[in-house]
């Protein structure tokens, strides 16, 4: 079986300037350097955070974080300091009952302690 040259993607490495490839792992596809074992650079694919209010707890960034089957999350980005987290979308708003942050669960606005819904 003939083995296939890697793909080159035109950028050069930071750490030691070769050319850096696109390779297939078992965890997905990644950008690494063609110097590699001598040069173990992985690009990092940062992905879009998408920020969807404030945690109640810490002050941080809530952000939405899919899941391996599609759901979506959505947690502190102060992770694993603060462990809060939601399966509901939060609104950022309130709970007039209980002061707990209030969540949109379909077409629903409720609270994601206590019963009361909006």
């Amino acid at each position: 079986m003939e083995k296939k040259a890697p793909l080159l993607t035109g950028e050069k490495c930071p750490e030691c300037k070769s050319d850096l490839v696109i390779r297939k792992g078992r965890y997905g596809v990644f950008t690494a350097c063609s110097n590699y074992p001598t040069c173990k650079y992985i690009k990092k694919e940062e992905k879009e955070k998408i920020i969807v209010c404030k945690c109640p707890e810490c002050d941080y960034d809530i952000i939405q974080k899919p899941t391996r089957k599609g759901k979506l999350f959505y947690g502190c980005s102060n992770y694993p300091s603060c462990k809060f987290a939601l399966w509901d979308k939060p609104t950022g708003d309130k709970c007039p009952k209980c002061s707990n942050l209030m969540v949109e669960k379909g077409k629903i606005i409720k609270c994601s302690s206590c019963d009361y819904k909006k």
